[in-house]
């Protein structure tokens, strides 16, 4: 029971001087002040940077009046001493904290408001047949074909035409 209380103050010692990973996201954009989603959450406006605790596949939005939105999906690799048996050391004994940091860069496209004449046309057609298809929509029926070049079905066979 006596060398467990020696032990004990260094153990304290061990667990108030260890520190976690420094994982961080920088994101930037040019132009900059568009607004960063990060999983549809809001984290603020380029440039930014933010922590992040867990790792896997994320999703990262940027939306800025006048530019089209841009979405990324990627996944934050969780490095190899951050695996179990690594981890009981990086993360809970190691007094020097690793950095873990990802750097992502977007360029916005300007939006543009005008549509041209041939998609205009085209989405008013889809839209009408919309309108008329009803409440189920056009599935399964001549009009879910896809625009142009599509011919009447065969009629059935012994079928006289």
């Amino acid at each position: 029971m006596r060398p467990f209380l020696r032990m004990l103050p260094l153990a304290c010692l061990a667990y108030l001087t260890a520190c976690q990973a420094d994982r961080k996201i920088q994101v930037v954009s040019r132009p900059s002040g568009a607004t960063v989603f990060f999983d549809d959450v809001e984290v603020g406006e380029t440039p930014i940077v933010f922590p992040y605790r867990y790792y896997g596949v994320r999703r990262i939005t940027l939306e800025k009046e006048g530019f089209r939105r841009e979405s990324e999906v990627f996944e934050l690799r969780a490095p190899w001493y951050s695996y179990f048996p690594f981890d009981l050391f990086s993360e809970l004994i190691n007094p020097v904290p690793y950095k873990d940091h990802y750097e992502l860069t977007f360029v916005l496209a300007r939006e543009s408001g005008d549509v041209a004449e041939p998609d205009l046309e085209a989405l008013l057609r889809r839209a009408d047949r919309l309108r008329r298809a009803g409440p189920l929509g056009p599935t399964g029926t001549r009009e879910s074909a896809t625009e142009g070049g599509f011919e009447d079905p065969p009629p059935p066979a012994g079928d006289p035409q």
